[in-house]
């Protein structure tokens, strides 16, 4: 916007705050930091820090915390800004977002924090208005903002092995329906997952739709998964084989969903239902 056109000028370190509620808290590794210090002492800032007047000569970063960093412990006395006026909530999380947005990918946690922050601070009462707002789709947002509400082991596994971000979509979609396996427990299985991931076993999101379309079966599938979650070079495509349902399991596993469904929702068997129920279950007593 013409009315946030930044200037470019040197501003007094003294006169610059760090950003207390900054979304991204990992500024990299302490090497990564030498090496701009070196920089830094060697050849001075070349990329500007990014501010906002936030009051008569007082400024806050909107990107620059580790070369403001840098020139405080270096001893500068005043370090190159590109300046915008002082903003509104909603406008400074959005530019603040897009300018670290282009530069080292965010974390999981980083980034859904930075999505929250923005949706408040612009008063955005849907996701399809702050995917709107950034450019990206409906169900991107949604995911990402889902982020915040899972196990923070989860969060820190996603990490640990590098997941794609359409990995972390899909598994996101698949986790509700993950459900214990004999003696495996979610935990587990959710590491096993990420472990098959990381070694190419499972080798697109596409696989990750499939298990959770299996796992959505798991009482007729359980043996397959348990195959499948403990051998470590069983694929998808395997697992997909052995999970293939005959036509007759398939009504049978439908009429067990039925049922359960009725049962758990305390929905009354209608009067057609209800002698099919009994022959039904003189049948099954004849059969076992």
């Amino acid at each position: 916007m013409e009315k946030y056109k930044p200037v470019f000028r040197e501003i007094a370190v003294a006169q610059i705050a760090m950003d207390p509620d900054q979304p991204r808290k990992e500024f990299g590794v302490k090497g990564e930091h030498n090496r701009l210090l070196v920089s830094i002492k060697d050849m001075g800032i070349e990329m500007p820090l990014a501010v906002s007047e936030i009051d008569k000569d007082r400024y806050l970063i909107l990107d620059g915390h580790r070369r403001f960093e840098c020139a405080k412990e270096i001893g500068l006395t005043a370090v190159p800004c590109r300046v915008y006026p002082k903003m509104d909530p909603g406008e400074f999380e959005l530019r603040r977002f897009e300018i670290q947005n282009n530069k080292r990918q965010w974390t999981p946690a980083e980034r859904s924090n930075a999505f929250v922050k923005i949706k408040s601070a612009m008063g955005y009462k849907s996701t399809v208005e702050l995917a709107d707002a950034l450019h990206l789709s409906h169900s991107t947002v949604t995911y990402v903002l889902k982020m915040r509400d899972q196990n923070v082991e989860h969060i820190a596994m996603m990490e640990r092995y590098q997941l794609k971000e359409s990995y972390r979509v899909e598994f996101l979609k698949m986790k509700p329906k993950i459900r214990k396996i004999k003696n495996l427990e979610v935990d587990a299985i959710i590491r096993t997952i990420f472990e098959k991931i990381s070694y190419d076993v499972i080798t697109n999101a596409q696989d990750i739709r499939t298990l959770k379309r299996i796992f959505i079966r798991a009482a007729v599938n359980e043996d397959a998964l348990y195959a499948f979650l403990t051998d470590p070079d069983m694929t998808i495509q395997e697992l997909e084989e052995r999970s293939q349902q005959s036509g007759f399991s398939l009504l049978i596993d439908e009429l067990i969903q039925a049922i359960a469904g009725k049962k758990k929702n305390a929905v009354e068997f209608s009067t057609d239902e209800k002698p099919m129920l009994q022959q039904l279950k003189k049948l099954l007593i004849e059969l076992i």
